[in-house]
């Protein structure tokens, strides 16, 4: 499979879309295709979240080999966050809602790290948390340096 660049911008105008894309109920992929819709509805298990998020990507990329490309790169990035919320929140990184299902807010420096670590072309996907972390961590503090 080719690899695309996946711009810092584009990934952050991405991920600020999920929360509509989390409300897709119906789905169709391969836009500007007739392709019959799909009914997901308020299902928020892996596949009805790969379905909404290809339907958005079609939405917005033309070719089919980088909508599954970039798709992957940002689910891997999103499920890296959630199974280390935890730690990343004890670094400061992360801050969920005091809403039990209220968003889970994440600070640019690690939307940076991330999106360095799992939008590379070769991307690792068992990169540890504590190097994403430092990462983040230096690009803070590089901020504070260059904003005095």
């Amino acid at each position: 499979m080719r690899t695309f660049p996946y711009p810092f911008k584009q990934f952050c105008d991405h991920l600020r879309a999920m929360p509509i894309v989390r409300e897709y109920e119906t789905v169709q992929l391969g836009y500007p295709t007739a392709a019959m819709p799909l009914e997901v509805g308020q299902a928020s298990d892996f596949q009805a979240h790969s379905l909404r998020l290809l339907d958005y990507m079609s939405q917005i990329i033309s070719d089919p080999e980088e909508q599954v490309h970039k798709a992957s790169r940002l689910t891997t990035a999103m499920m890296f966050i959630a199974d280390n919320t935890n730690a990343l929140k004890a670094a400061g990184l992360v801050r969920e809602s005091e809403e039990p299902t209220g968003p889970v807010m994440v600070v640019l420096h690690l939307v940076r790290a991330v999106h360095y670590y799992f939008c590379a072309e070769s991307m690792d996907p068992t990169i540890p948390v504590a190097a994403v972390i430092a990462l983040a961590l230096r690009y803070e503090a590089e901020d504070r340096i260059a904003k005095p």
